[in-house]
């Protein structure tokens, strides 16, 4: 799944600004603290361009349906839980939620949490909720774990939330480290809180000399591509997300899984008239044109 996201992003993604990769060891336990602008899709985007596989946190309720459960927990999706989606009471099934997180640590894994608490669509920094700090707090003061475990701000830019293709910045900063803090009491959260949202604050503005570009699509590019098929995917991913933040999340995961079988059935047809000759010329000439839209 992971190399077919990654796959998948080169024709979602026409530029890509990804910048502190090195703040990331090659192992060892960390915790990600990332800004949530863009739902699922922060995830995808997360996972894809770093060397390292991620565990990630995520709203409890897209839980609910067993099947959905299996799949999200497949690609490493850890679910928590909040006020909002059951009461004060639901919070207590966050305890088994810390502890699998403990589970990873020991384990030298990465996990990614959404620092906000939750998603909007937009670049501006929300207040941030007392989640990572508790994380980290516990980590902290297991035997296990300790100082070992570094938190590493991570940022999401996006230029738009509604065009595809689009470029995306992705950014680490400099890890936060235990020796940071004293003992890690109620005040030193609210420390830990405005570090990270000292650091999350620069990572969440465009890239360094970042210039739109005005994009030089063809006609003739854009329906060799699959610009009609592409046309039929937005409006159903609107009609699937309209008032919610979910959009690009669902038109990725539409593209990903049906613009193979588009490629497919276009060669196919071709294939049937000009033989073998003629899948594989329209198979290069689709892949190649969707890459060019993409990227022009």
């Amino acid at each position: 799944m992971r190399f077919w996201c990654r796959l998948a992003l080169l024709f979602f993604v026409r530029r890509r600004f990804v910048d502190g990769l090195s703040h990331l060891p090659a192992k060892g336990p960390v915790l990600l603290a990332a800004n949530h602008p863009n739902s699922f899709f922060d995830a995808v985007v997360i996972g894809a361009y770093l060397r390292r596989p991620i565990h990630t946190l995520t709203r409890a309720d897209v839980f609910r349906k067993p099947l959905a459960a299996l799949f999200l927990r497949g690609i490493n999706l850890i679910p928590v839980f909040r006020v909002s989606e059951g009461g004060r009471a639901n919070l207590s099934n966050n305890d088994q939620t810390f502890e699998e997180c403990q589970a990873i640590f020991r384990n030298n894994g990465v996990v990614v949490i959404f620092a906000e608490g939750i998603c909007l669509n937009q670049t501006q920094l929300l207040p941030l909720k007392k989640g990572a700090a508790r994380i980290a707090q516990r980590a902290w003061a297991d035997p296990e774990i300790g100082d070992k475990l570094i938190v590493i701000p991570t940022g999401l830019w996006y230029n738009s939330f509604r065009d595809a293709p689009k470029d995306v910045a992705l950014r680490l900063a400099k890890p936060i480290l235990k020796q940071d803090f004293g003992e890690f009491d109620e005040r030193m959260m609210r420390v830990f809180n405005d570090q990270l949202t000292t650091e999350l604050s620069k990572l969440v503005e465009p890239p360094a000399g970042y210039k739109t570009r005005k994009t030089t699509k063809k006609l003739w590019m854009q329906t060799m591509a699959g610009g009609y098929f592409y046309k039929i995917c937005r409006q159903y991913a609107q009609k699937l997300t309209a008032r919610t933040v979910f959009y690009d999340s669902v038109l990725f995961g539409i593209l990903l899984f049906l613009y193979p079988i588009y490629v497919l059935l276009a060669s196919t047809l071709a294939g049937l008239g000009l033989g073998w000759v003629g899948f594989f010329v329209a198979f290069g000439g689709v892949v190649a044109a969707g890459y060019w839209a993409a990227k022009s």
